[in-house]
């Protein structure tokens, strides 16, 4: 399922969106499906999996700690899709990651494995977007979004440059009290798609 397709529908039934993280292969990519079907099953509407990365410069020690368990559990990427291929799971599924396995394994060949797998989302964090330009036109040639992050202390002009390659989605940061800034109306963390405004 794609993301737009799932917030058309909860904008239809004027609902939020309950969106949840994993770290893939933590402790064991067979506890990997078992959560992520379980998730699914609980009512989340989206999940987050991400592929483990040796630096994870963007998050902090719950997920880094979660991360290094993966890595030693021998959690790779070809894991990673494997598993993420074998779920039994109908909602959309977005891979988090860091820009280093991308470039590894090869812009279009890491995109392509998304969409074997059912992934239907890509964040990755340490990509500004003024870099993005080849994966993001390998992920719309593909039909798989890159989703772009804002914060509160991104500037309006930065916005506008990160929207202006935002091909649906954007990933936005951000707390009540920013009242200067255009999206303060928000709170906490949503994903924006098109005019459809989903709070995690």
């Amino acid at each position: 399922m794609k993301i737009e397709e799932k917030f058309r529908e909860l904008q239809t039934k004027k609902e939020g969106a309950l969106i949840a993280y994993i770290c893939a292969g933590d402790p064991t990519p067979e506890k990997t499906k078992e959560y992520v079907e379980a998730l699914a099953r609980g009512g989340a509407d989206i999940v987050e999996l991400g592929l483990p990365f040796s630096d994870p410069v963007a998050d902090g020690p719950t997920i880094q700690a979660g991360i290094e368990r993966a890595l030693a559990g021998g959690m790779t990427p070809d894991v990673y899709f494997e598993t993420v291929g074998s779920l039994s799971a109908n909602i959309p599924l977005v891979v988090m990651t860091y820009y280093n396995l991308i470039f590894r394994r090869g812009l279009e060949r890491f995109v392509n494995d998304c969409v074997s797998s059912g992934i239907s989302g890509i964040i990755v964090p340490d990509l500004p977007a003024e870099e993005s330009g080849e994966l993001a036109a390998s992920c719309k040639k593909n039909g798989v979004d890159l989703i772009f992050l804002v914060a509160p202390t991104t500037t309006e002009s930065r916005m506008k440059r990160i929207l202006s390659r935002a091909v649906k989605v954007l990933m936005v940061y951000h707390a009540e009290s920013s009242s200067y800034h255009p999206l303060s109306k928000l709170f906490f963390v949503s994903y924006i798609c098109g005019d459809s405004h989903c709070y995690i």
